[in-house]
């Protein structure tokens, strides 16, 4: 497993026409590479802490659909895709994001789970959910 934190060695940026200043930054809370046997999962971290306006959120989820789509993810890390995983603090809140991203149009490249779920060791078990449908997922399969 690699994992880096916070901070400028993953702080990047997007270009795009609609925004004020002609990009959209990208700057996860941490970054996670998985290997399991022949496989490799990437995946960026979000920590929500309810302090996000729901604007914003849906700015994030434009930003890293149009990192994905111009080939700066794949620039940077050498890999084709990735995930980006939110972590809130409430099954309320988890399900006011869900929303938000569904309603962008964001697919099941965005998961969501809650923050006591993953302290409790349970990472990997299903307790991810897309932006719709009603079942949890596993983080790999």
């Amino acid at each position: 497993m690699r994992w880096e934190m916070d901070g400028p060695l993953l702080w990047d940026s997007t270009l795009d026409s609609d925004a004020p200043r002609g990009h959209l930054p990208v700057r996860p809370d941490a970054f996670m590479q998985l290997r399991w046997g022949k496989k490799v999962a990437h995946f960026f971290l979000e920590v929500d802490r309810s302090t996000m306006t729901r604007r914003r959120f849906v700015e994030k989820i434009r930003a890293y659909r149009l990192y994905w789509r111009s080939g700066g993810f794949e620039r940077a890390y050498e890999a084709a895709s990735f995930r980006v995983l939110t972590s809130v603090p409430t099954e309320r809140r988890r399900e006011s994001l869900r929303q938000a991203a569904a309603e962008s149009g964001a697919n099941r490249m965005f998961l969501f789970a809650v923050h006591d779920a993953i302290r409790s060791g349970r990472l990997f078990e299903p307790i991810w959910f897309g932006p719709t449908g009603e079942e949890a997922m596993a983080l790999v399969r």
